[in-house]
């Protein structure tokens, strides 16, 4: 998985790329809860005018993660991550809500 913002200052978001930079530690530790090596995941700072630099990315990233084989979800031994007792997993990793029941027919009057 490649991330790839602004360099930190020079964003047309303004704040994006300091948010993302923020949030990279807990992506890095949902990814290790699911078992996936941390090798298949990079942060990358690369403005629009730097296309070498983006495709050198990019290439370095698709040879680590052709070496690394294919994913398997929990190979190392762990499970995805499952809320404790009171406690809920954040929005973007719930489980979705169930479906609603489907309504039996009423009978005409």
């Amino acid at each position: 998985m490649l991330v790839a913002g602004c360099h930190p200052g020079d964003c047309h978001y303004i704040n994006g790329n300091h948010k993302t930079f923020r949030r990279m530690p807990l992506l890095h530790r949902f990814l290790e809860e699911y078992g996936i090596d941390p090798r298949r995941f990079r942060l990358e700072w690369v403005s629009a005018s730097e296309g070498d630099r983006f495709a050198q990315v990019v290439n370095s990233l698709t040879e680590t993660v052709r070496s690394l084989g294919p994913c398997r979800i929990g190979s190392e031994g762990k499970s995805p991550p499952q809320p404790s007792d009171g406690e809920a997993l954040p929005a973007g990793l719930a489980a979705p809500p169930p479906a609603a029941p489907a309504r039996a027919p009423q009978p005409e009057a």
